[in-house]
């Protein structure tokens, strides 16, 4: 029986490795492109705050559910918790570091902003914070500056250009104020407005936005209140000395509210094992399973994580196939050889045998001189 072989003209074979390097530079430039967005979602990066390469820390976001928000003493006591388990792992691993972690809260609603010095009003949408938001949020000041939780003046409260413009025509515009349910707050910055691509659009960023304190929030939705509640999203950045350590940690802390509260570790959702799980919840994506309305930072990183798996899956396809075209090439090469281990072990040899004559025949030459 003739055996079967393989073999690809000279042309073809060209054309072959040709169409591996496009794969794999394909590939290669997926990777870059996804990489590259990443980078913009700044919302998802505030680990990189912590280290400058973000390893051995964690940011995780917990988001509520609307009929069952956190108050502060809630969130207070789940960073106690955390705190003291840290602490038993710093003193375990001898890392002073270790237990230290950030965190901030947030809230939102609607509120009306009243121009102080006149009856100009204008209905915008509140981002409720305490805590370090602005190192998971960061915004693109226009004037002014950032405010502090812990600020001796409590009532301030950042607003985006679009309000500034509508209130007061300007957005040099720091140190004015607003009235908002009686109480006077001083605009401490101006913002501009976030840009909005094709999934920024969908994910629901408010047109006039604003940010104060949770405190003001509070006070203005029921002044009688004696504490701090709504609170939607939680979110920290912490050690992360053992992969999963973190983010199984926070898990263990709300596990009374596991069918409900929704866990999410930022700093890993775009890596390969979660994109692969992206793409195999693909037809449960859009299913909503938990009472939790997203802020729009979140609707956003859930949208760049369904384009971010397409690009990972085109991506691993093209791999595949420059590594398959390989592959054939290599068989059909071996297949094809004129030559034997034992025929390159015996010109070794030879060759060795002529640079030790060589080296002899010199050494003779220089004596017999």
């Amino acid at each position: 029986m003739a055996r079967f072989t393989f073999r690809l003209p000279q042309k073809r074979i060209l054309i072959w490795l040709l169409a591996m390097a496009c794969s794999f530079a394909c590939a290669l430039l997926l990777y870059g492109i996804r990489h590259g967005m990443q980078a913009r979602l700044y919302d998802q990066r505030a680990v990189y705050t912590w280290s400058e390469n973000g390893e051995n820390a964690s940011q995780i976001s917990v988001f509520y559910p609307y009929d069952n928000q956190a108050d502060y003493d809630r969130i207070r006591e789940l960073e106690y918790n955390i705190r003291r388990k840290t602490e038993e792992l710093a003193e375990k691993e001898e890392q002073k570091d270790a237990a230290d972690f950030v965190t901030c809260m947030s809230a939102e609603g609607s509120v009306e902003l009243l121009r102080e010095d006149s009856r100009q009003s204008v209905k915008a949408h509140a981002i409720a914070t305490h805590g370090d938001f602005f190192r998971f949020h960061p915004v693109k000041l226009l004037s002014g500056n950032l405010y502090s939780q812990d600020a001796l003046m409590p009532d301030q409260i950042l607003i985006d250009e679009n309000l500034a413009w509508q209130l007061f025509g300007s957005f040099e515009i720091a140190g004015r104020g607003v009235m908002i349910g009686g109480v006077r707050h001083t605009i401490a910055g101006v913002f501009s407005v976030p840009k909005r691509g094709m999934i920024e659009k969908q994910a629901g960023i408010p047109d006039n936005l604003c940010f104060l304190s949770l405190e003001s929030f509070c006070q203005y939705l029921d002044p009688k209140a004696k504490k701090l509640t709504g609170i939607g999203t939680w979110e920290i950045v912490m050690p992360n000395p053992v992969k999963n350590f973190a983010v199984n940690l926070i898990r263990e802390q709300v596990k009374a509210d596991r069918e409900t509260i929704w866990v999410v570790e930022n700093s890993a959702r775009f890596e390969p094992p979660a994109l692969r799980k992206n793409m195999r919840d693909l037809f449960a994506r859009g299913m909503q399973s938990k009472p939790v309305i997203y802020p729009w930072w979140e609707n956003i990183a859930i949208g760049y994580a369904n384009v971010f798996s397409l690009l990972y899956g085109i991506q691993v396809a093209f791999t595949v196939f420059g590594t398959a075209v390989g592959a054939v090439l290599i068989v059909n090469a071996w297949r094809k050889r004129t030559w034997t281990f034992a025929g390159i072990w015996q010109n070794l040899m030879d060759r060795k045998y002529d640079l030790e004559s060589r080296m002899r025949y010199a050494h003779d030459k220089w004596e017999h001189f």
